[in-house]
């Protein structure tokens, strides 16, 4: 896996991280399946991310992330 895949990887854990925060837990039944459904997928992702880089190599991808979504904002 290179930088732009774990870039693009740590993009895609943001979307569904973004996604399971935006269901309402209440308001129908397939919500919080959908929810958890989305849970188990970012933390599969997480890890996956984990046993292939190092914590410093992630929270220095997570950080250019940042830079990159700031400066083109």
């Amino acid at each position: 896996m290179t930088i732009r895949e774990l870039l693009d990887e740590l993009a895609r854990i943001a979307e569904m991280q973004s996604m399971a925060d935006a269901t309402e837990p209440a308001s129908t039944s397939d919500q919080p399946r959908s929810r958890h459904l989305l849970t188990v997928a970012i933390q599969r992702a997480q890890s996956r991310l984990r046993d292939r880089f190092s914590s410093q190599q992630i929270e220095a991808a997570t950080r250019l992330r940042r830079i990159l979504s700031d400066e083109t904002a």
